[in-house]
Protein backbone atom coordinates (compact mmCIF):
# COMPACT_ATOMS: atom_id res chain seq x y z
CA UNK A 1 0.00 0.00 0.00
CA UNK A 2 3.00 2.55 0.69
CA UNK A 3 4.71 2.05 -1.95
CA UNK A 4 1.68 2.08 -4.39
CA UNK A 5 0.97 5.64 -2.27
CA UNK A 6 4.75 6.70 -3.05
CA UNK A 7 4.41 6.07 -6.65
CA UNK A 8 1.21 8.07 -7.39
CA UNK A 9 2.77 10.95 -5.41
CA UNK A 10 5.82 10.77 -7.33
CA UNK A 11 3.89 10.38 -10.63
CA UNK A 12 1.24 13.70 -9.78
CA UNK A 13 3.75 15.71 -8.31
CA UNK A 14 5.79 16.84 -11.11
CA UNK A 15 2.28 17.58 -13.16
CA UNK A 16 1.54 19.74 -9.75
CA UNK A 17 4.87 21.56 -9.90
CA UNK A 18 4.61 22.10 -13.65
CA UNK A 19 1.18 23.55 -13.41
CA UNK A 20 1.54 25.68 -10.45
CA UNK A 21 4.74 27.25 -12.39
CA UNK A 22 3.05 27.76 -15.40
CA UNK A 23 0.56 29.96 -13.37
CA UNK A 24 3.21 31.63 -11.53
CA UNK A 25 4.55 32.22 -14.72
CA UNK A 26 1.60 33.89 -16.20
CA UNK A 27 0.91 36.20 -13.47
CA UNK A 28 3.75 37.70 -11.92
CA UNK A 29 5.37 40.64 -14.06
CA UNK A 30 8.42 39.71 -16.04
CA UNK A 31 10.61 41.66 -14.53
CA UNK A 32 10.18 41.09 -11.13
CA UNK A 33 9.84 36.52 -11.60
CA UNK A 34 13.48 36.36 -10.53
CA UNK A 35 13.00 37.53 -6.83
CA UNK A 36 9.31 36.37 -6.51
CA UNK A 37 10.62 32.57 -7.95
CA UNK A 38 13.58 33.05 -5.13
CA UNK A 39 11.00 34.10 -2.66
CA UNK A 40 8.61 31.23 -3.36
CA UNK A 41 11.82 28.81 -3.36
CA UNK A 42 12.95 30.06 0.15
CA UNK A 43 9.45 29.39 1.95
CA UNK A 44 9.36 26.11 0.25
CA UNK A 45 12.53 25.25 0.96
CA UNK A 46 12.15 26.25 4.95
CA UNK A 47 9.15 24.36 5.18
CA UNK A 48 10.94 20.71 5.14
CA UNK A 49 13.54 21.42 7.76
CA UNK A 50 10.41 22.39 10.12
CA UNK A 51 8.25 19.94 8.99
CA UNK A 52 11.09 17.31 9.94
CA UNK A 53 11.40 18.90 13.45
CA UNK A 54 7.57 18.43 13.76
CA UNK A 55 7.65 15.07 12.62
CA UNK A 56 9.87 13.70 15.00
CA UNK A 57 7.91 14.63 18.44
CA UNK A 58 4.09 13.40 16.76
CA UNK A 59 6.09 9.70 16.26
CA UNK A 60 7.47 9.61 19.60
CA UNK A 61 4.90 11.23 21.44
CA UNK A 62 1.70 10.66 19.57
CA UNK A 63 1.80 7.93 17.09
CA UNK A 64 4.20 5.01 18.24
CA UNK A 65 2.48 4.84 21.50
CA UNK A 66 -1.01 4.73 19.67
CA UNK A 67 0.37 1.97 17.56
CA UNK A 68 1.91 0.05 20.92
CA UNK A 69 -0.43 0.49 23.20
CA UNK A 70 -3.74 -0.78 24.34
CA UNK A 71 -6.02 2.14 23.89
CA UNK A 72 -9.27 1.15 22.07
CA UNK A 73 -8.15 3.73 19.18
CA UNK A 74 -4.56 1.81 19.21
CA UNK A 75 -6.11 -1.44 19.18
CA UNK A 76 -8.64 -0.41 16.09
CA UNK A 77 -5.47 0.97 14.18
CA UNK A 78 -3.53 -2.22 14.85
CA UNK A 79 -6.20 -4.27 13.46
CA UNK A 80 -6.24 -1.80 10.05
CA UNK A 81 -2.34 -0.96 10.16
CA UNK A 82 -0.46 -3.80 12.46
CA UNK A 83 1.16 -3.07 15.44
CA UNK A 84 4.51 -2.02 15.84
CA UNK A 85 6.80 1.12 15.83
CA UNK A 86 7.22 0.49 11.71
CA UNK A 87 3.42 0.23 11.31
CA UNK A 88 3.21 3.47 13.41
CA UNK A 89 5.07 5.38 10.18
CA UNK A 90 2.75 3.79 8.00
CA UNK A 91 0.12 5.34 10.00
CA UNK A 92 1.35 8.96 9.34
CA UNK A 93 1.82 8.28 5.85
CA UNK A 94 -2.15 7.32 5.38
CA UNK A 95 -2.43 10.28 7.82
CA UNK A 96 -0.77 12.65 5.56
CA UNK A 97 -2.58 11.40 1.76
CA UNK A 98 -5.65 11.84 3.64
CA UNK A 99 -5.04 15.45 4.86
CA UNK A 100 -3.67 16.05 1.60
CA UNK A 101 -6.63 14.83 -0.04
CA UNK A 102 -9.26 16.65 2.44
CA UNK A 103 -7.23 19.95 2.16
CA UNK A 104 -7.44 19.92 -1.23
CA UNK A 105 -10.96 19.32 -1.75
CA UNK A 106 -11.51 22.18 1.15
CA UNK A 107 -9.79 24.52 -1.62
CA UNK A 108 -11.84 23.30 -4.17
CA UNK A 109 -14.87 24.37 -2.58
CA UNK A 110 -13.10 27.87 -2.32
CA UNK A 111 -13.85 29.89 -5.05
CA UNK A 112 -11.33 32.36 -4.91
CA UNK A 113 -8.65 29.58 -5.02
CA UNK A 114 -10.66 27.44 -7.36
CA UNK A 115 -10.89 30.17 -10.29
CA UNK A 116 -7.33 31.86 -8.96
CA UNK A 117 -6.08 31.31 -12.65
CA UNK A 118 -9.28 32.97 -14.49
CA UNK A 119 -10.07 35.84 -11.98
CA UNK A 120 -6.11 37.03 -12.23
CA UNK A 121 -4.94 38.92 -14.98
CA UNK A 122 -2.29 37.85 -16.74
CA UNK A 123 1.42 39.66 -16.64
CA UNK A 124 2.62 41.25 -19.63
CA UNK A 125 4.77 38.52 -21.35
CA UNK A 126 7.37 40.75 -22.71
CA UNK A 127 8.88 43.82 -21.35
CA UNK A 128 8.49 46.80 -23.51
CA UNK A 129 12.17 48.00 -23.23
CA UNK A 130 15.06 46.31 -22.30
CA UNK A 131 18.00 48.46 -20.17
CA UNK A 132 21.74 47.95 -21.67
CA UNK A 133 24.72 48.78 -19.83
CA UNK A 134 24.39 52.12 -20.61
CA UNK A 135 21.88 54.92 -20.05
CA UNK A 136 20.19 53.24 -23.54
CA UNK A 137 17.73 51.77 -23.92
CA UNK A 138 16.42 49.33 -26.65
CA UNK A 139 13.38 48.62 -27.59
CA UNK A 140 12.13 45.02 -28.63
CA UNK A 141 10.88 46.09 -31.45
CA UNK A 142 13.56 47.51 -32.81
CA UNK A 143 16.08 44.47 -32.20
CA UNK A 144 13.80 42.44 -33.67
Amino acid sequence: LIVVSFWVAMFVLPLIGAFSQAIWMAKVEPDVQGRVFAVRMAVSQAAVPLSLLAVGPLADRVLVPLMTGSSSLGLWLQGVFGSGVTHAYGLFFVGVGISVVTLSGFAWLVGPIRHLERDIPDAVSVPSEIETEGDDTVSVESRA
